[in-house]
């Protein structure tokens, strides 16, 4: 947008000009005396006839912008020929306020306004308007206006120019609606990729984190906790009887449930605790900062109020119980799956044990958990080789590829690794087999090269208790029964939940 002072330096009239001596009036070259506007005198006020009368108004007609002049009472008494060619006025339609009326409705109320606040203080001024042309279209115009004093200083009024900038004011407006849909469209595509974000992240039902999300979360926490050596708990929690809601109820039932509780655990759990689904009816719960006893309390807390808030569907009225399992990162714990692993065996305990209740890892919530069938005293009866489950060896001389094939045709995750005399010498897991890069070569590698030879044993001889103290202290999910170093079966959580179940009778 050119500034009004180059608008200005078009005009063969400069609003700063020095009339050309006192009461001198020249007629005006070029311009026959029977012009329907006549001579500069006659179409020129007397208020700025000398200031202006050394100027032929030919050059004004001819200039290329609609030029006007307004006196010092802000009533406009020339407008040149370029002006009333466009607006399709006489000069005497225009006159006063007349050129007002071509103003578009919506500039007129701003134009008068911005004219008379630059007579107020005798300063230029700019603006765009809309100005109606003879065959009827609003045409968009930069009006500029600068004010005129004569010689001695008096105030001898306005003299003004427009410039037609339709052109680029449409280009100005195409350009807009482009970035407007385009901000649009932007918009609409940040929307739609934070929508699959959150599709990709939630579990579609509750909204809660999805399982792979929950990860990705909970190793950041765990490795928080262990760089920083902090407390971090975990949460089990299972919907007792839910199957007994989707059969008696219907599955549109088992959703509202599900919904409930998820909205349930959100509303409780602090901003920093990590909540998911973590499949059908079962969720999940990272406390950072949270010891066992915290994580307790928590999960009471929330067995309470799932208790007390019934679910309604209809006209039926569902209630919900839940049993809890509860652990606690410790020093020998060396992954995050094994904090996982720990709560869900306090929660199969729970559930073992009457369900609706919150189970806490440690030896001594286990115990508490067995009280009514008093597992310690039963399974000091029993010997680690009849609670072992019965399991295949694999050579330490075979290879990887042969050991992946092996895991995978029995669907075990781990197994004892023997000797040519079949003596016990270590374990091989599919963990241990998924950091190896089998497409460079490395199948061909023996398994005495992969395995852990750390592997705790236990003789066929050893009281089922001693077992069972054991693995309620460290992470280890199951341990190795010998016969004269010699493996003959492996001793986990689940042979010992078996047990309490067949042989306590809760």
């Amino acid at each position: 947008m050119p500034p009004a002072d180059q608008l200005f330096d078009a005009l063969p009239i400069s609003p700063f000009d020095e009339p050309c001596g006192a009461g001198e009036v020249q007629d005006l070259p070029g311009r026959a005396s029977n012009s329907p506007l006549g001579t500069f005198e006659n179409w020129i006020p007397g208020s700025l006839q000398k200031s202006e009368a050394c100027f032929p108004a030919s050059l004004i007609d001819s200039a290329p912008v609609l030029i006007w002049m307004a006196g010092p009472d802000q009533s406009h008494e020339y407008f040149n020929q370029r002006w009333l060619d466009f607006t399709g006025r006489t000069l005497e339609q225009e006159r006063g306020s007349g050129w007002t009326d071509g103003l578009h409705p919506d500039d007129r109320e701003q134009i008068i306004l911005s004219f008379r606040e630059a007579f107020e203080t005798h300063r230029q001024y700019e603006v765009e308007c809309r100005l109606r042309r003879y065959d009827g279209p609003y045409r968009w115009m930069l009006a500029a206006g600068a004010p005129r004093f004569a010689a001695d200083g008096r105030f001898l009024g306005y003299i003004g120019a427009c410039v037609d900038i339709t052109d680029r004011k449409q280009a100005q407006f195409e350009m807009q609606e482009l970035l407007a849909a385009s901000d649009q469209a932007h918009a609409q595509l940040a929307e739609q990729a934070q929508h699959l974000h959150q599709l990709a992240e939630s579990d579609p039902l509750t909204g809660m984190l999805n399982r792979r999300s929950f990860r990705d979360q909970f190793r950041r926490e765990w490795d928080r906790a262990v760089r920083y050596e902090r407390a971090i708990a975990c949460i089990m929690l299972d919907i007792d009887f839910f199957k007994n809601v989707n059969d008696t109820h219907g599955h549109a039932a088992g959703d509202a449930v599900l919904k409930r509780v998820a909205e349930l655990l959100i509303r409780q759990c602090r901003p920093s605790d990590r909540v998911c689904r973590y499949g059908g009816e079962e969720f999940c719960i990272v406390a950072p900062e949270t010891t066992e006893t915290g994580a307790a309390t928590l999960a009471e807390r929330l067995r309470v109020k799932m208790a007390a808030t019934p679910v309604i569907v209809g006209d039926t009225s569902i209630w919900i119980a839940s049993s809890f399992g509860v652990a606690e990162r410790t020093c020998d714990m060396g992954e995050m799956d094994n904090l996982i692993e720990r709560a869900d065996q306090a929660l199969r305990i729970a559930k073992h044990s009457g369900r609706n209740l919150v189970v806490g890892f440690a030896c001594n919530k286990l115990a508490e958990s067995f009280s009514r069938g008093s597992p310690s005293r039963e399974l000091s009866r029993v010997t680690a080789r009849e609670l072992a489950t019965p399991i295949t060896c694999i050579r330490s001389d075979e290879t990887i590829q042969f050991a992946v094939k092996f895991l995978l045709h029995h669907k075990i995750a781990s197994a004892p690794v023997v000797d040519a005399s079949g003596t016990l010498v270590g374990c091989i897991s599919d963990r241990d087999l998924l950091m190896v890069d089998l497409t460079r070569g490395n199948s061909s590698r023996q398994v005495c090269e992969l395995m852990k030879t750390n592997v705790v044993s236990y003789e066929e001889s050893v009281p089922g208790d001693q077992v069972y103290q054991f693995l309620c202290r460290v992470s280890i999910q199951q341990v190795v029964v010998v016969k004269d170093a010699r493996p003959t079966g492996v001793i986990n959580t689940n042979s010992l939940l078996n047990f309490v179940q067949h042989r306590v009778g809760t």
